[in-house]
């Protein structure tokens, strides 16, 4: 920086502007950039520029320094008109408390009228509406100025399109910040703009982000008629009336995205049974157009219907059967013609109907889990998915692409919890595979058939694909789902089951996996995964065996059994249970550390830990009074809010534990026999991982390679660092073409590092080291302190992370400093188990003796 040549200089600003996550609160960083603005070389103020607006986003310090000479700059007469866009970028990035950005959103708005070239004016609004809904403030404000521009800038459309972006972010991100005078201004726009279909469609996007409360003006005020809120309300009212009535004509009587947002704003205030032929007309207008945009039109449809279903009562399942049949129907009917398929309907359009009606049988199933006891409701939900399923196996087979097939197969069997033993289920299989010439095709259906629990027919296809397989992974692979399939085909048969099978082809698997070679990102997943599952199926054969040999024995009341009258019988059922408690809490481990699962994976396991807890309060409330136990039974007014087969036990034990014990045996063997007949869904994450999550830690102390520790004296400070890196990369689908690797966006906003000190060997004599730390305790071999030194946090959007604590060895002696990482995402509290453990060693001495 004190070279005289400007490019070395500005190679050097640049530098540092890449660096300013490390060095961010350098002062004489701070000075060269700043001084580097006043440069007479435009090479050296680009790249000035570059770093102010990288130490502004990092540094508080920098920024509160920087934000009056930006003023300066762009107050001066002299000001270049290229680098005001960069200097409005750097006003932006300095917002990093409220105050601060209260006075960045002022600074900005206020140059509105200064540079009113349509390019700056776009990027002062940007820039503006970026800063409000990042730090919550004066959100109100930007609303209004950006209100104020729609109207007024009649003649410019780009500044009118740009506004309707920024309300659109504020509409998304801050919705409660809007008011009612403020939504009426955008509903009459919409009006205005009912003959401008692009800014029509636009502004009804905007409309149906806000929240009722604010567009009718309270949060007890709805679209009827029947209430009398004011006046206010009223206009509200006719204004919602008259938006409503165009949306209705506009999907009626146009095409495209427009269409689209009208019908999403048409959904949301509208009645549900006016909602559904609107939607019918358009989706099936859409369908028979065929345009260029339809296969994006149709997705956008779908979406607007899943946003209906999320928050649709139960009263309003029985209307979607109209529209499901529509669906099935136009599904039907298009592999039936196999001249025009895909003419009209393309490869993505067609995969989205089937995955809509894949979600919509899972919230059937959801609500029928939920619902049970209510008889009305169980049988309409029926009722709408033997429909479709009946219809999707008149589906032409033939005349699908290979592609489509695993999605057809997951939609067909995902409604398999409401009949298991389905007929000519077979004779539907063999003609999809059949039709599959592509080994890749046929494992992505026997995939999605072991995600369902279909291991019978998983078998087969995952036998004929083992005996093509090539490669030395892809033979391995097979083989470990090959010896899953075996096993789990033998639960449901009580009669046949041989749990020795069971367990050798689950104990190979293991083994097998074990034995891979190539680190995949859910390796560790998938291990853990069988194992536990494995010594919950040893579980349950003891348990069944334990059953079996209790009949033996004459007891009457448990008293007896309590008083260890059946002797080593006793401690074999609660040495069950114990490891039963043992593999309930693995579970909730595992789900902590499955940062990248999807979340149908973290639901399935939640529903294993269930089956563990379920079985294990059965063990307790049978036979186990008098061991303290945290799982109770619950009351008969709960057990109606339980799911089927929690509901189901709980009657069972509650009606079985005050009768003796020949009918206590009964329902223990029946409680383990229901759970062993509940088949396992294997995880999606078990099978595919979509996203890979990725740490690099460095310290500033580092373990050498020979392994000595790392001198320090004793009872001084030591600042330690741990910089980190969070990565985070998505699998290719081959599908959909997308080859992107690295994920746009970090989902990791947090990370915990986890200090734990260790005293290994104290330089004195074991009682004089005790006696002089006084605080600490002894755990085994090792001195631990009471608590372990903790600092959360932030990760910016670059994944970069620095942590800094103190660590104060107390007396000299070998310790132990092992960093463990938590992270956690967006505004969650939840944090996820990161496997990696960082160990540095130090050698404390008396800085006395030298």
């Amino acid at each position: 920086m004190h070279s005289n040549d400007p490019v070395a200089r500005s190679l050097t600003l640049r530098q540092l502007g890449v660096f300013s996550s490390i060095g961010r609160e350098k002062v004489s960083c701070h000075h060269f950039v700043r001084n580097a603005l006043d440069s007479n070389d435009q090479v050296e103020v680009e790249a000035a520029l570059f770093a102010a607006k990288q130490y502004a986003t990092t540094s508080p310090m920098f920024s509160q320094m920087i934000l009056t000479k930006v003023q300066a700059l762009l107050d001066s007469v002299t000001c270049c008109p290229d680098h005001v866009t960069s200097l409005i970028t750097i006003l932006g990035s300095c917002g990093h408390c409220l105050q601060s950005s209260c006075k960045v959103i002022q600074v900005v708005l206020s140059y509105g009228n200064t540079f009113n070239t349509t390019p700056h004016l776009v990027h002062i609004l940007h820039t503006a509406t970026r800063t409000a809904i990042r730090n919550r403030v004066m959100c109100k404000e930007v609303i209004d100025e950006l209100l104020d521009y729609l109207t007024i800038h009649t003649d410019r459309v780009e500044i009118q399109e740009t506004c309707l972006e920024c309300l659109l972010q504020l509409a998304q991100r801050v919705s409660h910040a809007w008011t009612n005078t403020q939504s009426n201004h955008l509903l009459k726009f919409c009006i205005d703009q009912k003959n401008n279909e692009k800014l029509f469609g636009q502004s009804v996007r905007v409309a149906s982000y806000l929240p009722v409360s604010s567009v009718f003006g309270s949060p007890e005020a709805a679209p009827d008629d029947s209430m009398d809120t004011g006046t206010g309300s009223e206009s509200s009212k006719e204004l919602v009336k008259a938006v409503m009535e165009i949306c209705e004509e506009y999907c009626f009587t146009k095409e495209g995205y427009s269409v689209v947002h009208a019908l999403n704003l048409y959904a949301k205030f509208a009645e549900f049974d006016d909602f559904i032929p609107v939607f019918e007309y358009t989706l099936g207008n859409s369908l028979q157009n065929g345009s260029q945009n339809s296969e994006a039109f149709i997705c956008s449809c779908l979406d607007v219907l899943s946003q209906i279903l999320d928050s649709a009562n139960l009263c309003s399942i029985s209307i979607y059967r109209s529209l499901t049949k529509a669906l099935t129907t136009q599904i039907v009917d298009s592999s039936s013609n196999s001249a025009n398929s895909f003419e009209l309907l393309s490869f993505k359009s067609y995969k989205c109907l089937m995955l809509w009606l894949e979600r919509f049988i899972d919230e059937c199933r959801k609500l029928y889990e939920r619902n049970h006891s209510n008889e009305k409701l169980v049988t309409t939900l029926k009722k709408n998915v033997s429909e479709i399923t009946s219809s999707l196996k008149n589906v032409n087979v033939s005349n699908l692409p290979e592609g489509l097939l695993p999605t057809l197969v997951a939609v067909y069997f995902s409604s398999s919890f409401f009949h298991q033993n389905q007929t000519n289920q077979s004779q539907w299989i063999e003609a999809i595979i059949s039709k599959c010439t592509n080994n890749w095709v046929l494992y992505k259906v026997s995939r999605n058939l072991m995600r369902y629990g279909q291991y019978e027919s998983a078998h087969e296809l995952i036998s004929n694909i083992l005996g093509e397989s090539r490669s030395s992974k892809s033979i391995s692979w097979m083989k470990v789902l090959n010896f899953l399939c075996i096993a789990e085909k033998e639960l449901p048969n009580s009669e046949d089951r041989d749990f020795e099978l069971v367990l050798k082809n689950y104990h190979m698997a293991l083994r097998l996996l074990s034995s891979f070679q190539t680190k995949m990102a859910n390796q560790e997943f998938q291990r853990t995964f069988l194992r536990l599952r494995f010594e919950f199926l040893d579980v349950c054969d003891q348990v069944l065996s334990w059953v079996t040999m209790a009949r033996m024995f004459q007891f009457d009341d448990a008293s007896e059994y309590q008083n260890n009258t059946l002797g080593a019988l006793s401690q074999s059922l609660h040495h069950q249970w114990s490891q039963l408690k043992k593999v309930s809490l693995s579970y909730e481990e595992l789900q902590r550390s499955i940062i990248d699962s999807d979340h149908s994976t973290r639901v399935l396991l939640s529903e294993l830990q269930t089956q563990c807890r379920l079985l294990s309060m059965s063990m307790h409330a049978l036979f186990l009074h008098g061991v303290a136990s945290s799982i109770r039974l619950p009351e008969d007014h709960e057990i109606a809010e339980k799911k089927i087969l929690e509901a189901k036990i709980c009657e069972r034990v509650i009606k079985s534990k005050s009768q003796n014990s020949w009918h206590r045996l009964d329902c223990l063997f029946e409680v383990t026999e229901w759970v062993l007949q509940t088949p396992l869904r294997l995880p999606r994450f078990f099978l595919q991982c979509l996203r890979s999550t990725s740490v690099q830690l460095i310290t500033s102390i580092t373990q050498s390679l020979s392994g000595e520790a790392t001198t320090v004296f004793a009872g001084d400070n030591l600042t330690f660092k741990t910089e980190g890196v969070v990565s985070q990369v998505m699998s290719r689908d081959k599908d959909n073409g997308d080859n992107r690797k690295r994920a746009t966006q970090l989902t990791v906003k947090r990370c915990k590092v986890i200090y734990q000190v260790k005293l290994l060997q104290a330089a004195s004599s074991r009682s004089v080291a005790v006696s002089k730390i006084g605080f600490w305790s002894s755990v085994g071999d090792s001195l631990m302190a009471p608590s372990d030194i903790t600092d959360t946090v932030r990760v910016d959007r670059k994944g970069y992370f620095l942590s800094t604590v103190l660590i104060k060895p107390p007396l000299p002696g070998k310790y132990q400093v092992q960093l463990t990482l938590k992270l956690m995402e967006g505004d969650s509290d939840i944090e996820w188990n990161y496997n990696l453990v960082e160990t540095v060693l130090l050698k404390a001495i008396d800085k006395n003796i030298r």
